[in-house]
């Protein structure tokens, strides 16, 4: 999947401006016990879902203006 260029490994995205264009974010905390590799425990899984109808700034955020929802790991 193509990461959109604002989201690079070591940087949370910006949480708060996603939520100001009216997606939907779940941020979740991967614990060891959730993961195989110990790599990338500790770090965070970030959800992000575009609702219908909604601009194409969050679409461009999410990766793909076609993609409704997309799962990042940071």
């Amino acid at each position: 999947m193509r990461r959109p260029a604002r989201f690079r490994a070591g940087q949370e995205p910006e949480i708060a401006e996603l939520r100001k264009l009216g997606a939907r974010v779940h941020t979740r905390r991967i614990e060891p016990s959730d993961v195989r590799s110990a790599g990338t425990a500790g770090r965070r899984r970030f959800h992000v879902c575009a609702p219908p109808g909604l601009t194409r700034s969050v679409l461009e955020w999410v990766g793909d203006e076609h993609l409704r929802c997309a799962t990042f790991t940071y």
